[in-house]
């Protein structure tokens, strides 16, 4: 989908306190499902820590994913501890898959980051895919480029 579409998306978003999911969907029927959830979720006093989350986008014609650990910590810094295992698919053929954590801790410039980019090529053209998980503010979210 072309970035001037994402206005004309419809956008909801499901949220529960171990996982999250933005749907949009677009004129044509086209959608891009993004999502944090699954993994398991501990909770003591002041912080929460989610292990093996999935952070996942979904197109009808790629996916990419890959898990993470984070913690939540109240009145603190929130942090991502390790991401791995990346996956992506796609109907074309894929080049240059890489996941980093670009930024362990969340500090006064933003939130913590981590980043699996991949290129897909469906025989005509390539297109650069790049899909983060946030963790900042006690909070957590995926983002993706459209």
């Amino acid at each position: 989908m072309k970035p001037e579409m994402l206005p004309l998306a419809k956008k909801e978003v499901k949220t529960t306190p171990t996982s999250r999911e933005t749907r949009y969907t677009f004129p044509d029927g086209s959608m891009i499902i993004q999502s944090v959830d699954g993994g398991t979720t501990s909770c003591g006093t002041g912080y929460c820590n989610f292990t093996n989350m999935t952070v996942k986008e979904t197109r009808w014609y790629c996916e990419g994913r890959f898990q993470a650990d984070f913690t939540l910590v109240n009145g603190g810094d929130d942090y991502i501890s390790r991401v791995y295992d990346a996956q992506v698919w796609s109907a074309g053929s894929i080049s240059d898959v890489s996941l980093n954590l670009t930024k362990a801790w969340e500090d006064l410039n933003g939130p913590a980051e981590a980043v699996l980019r991949w290129v897909a090529y469906n025989g005509v053209t390539s297109t650069t895919y790049i899909l983060k998980l946030k963790v900042g503010g006690n909070n957590y979210w995926d983002e993706c480029n459209y």
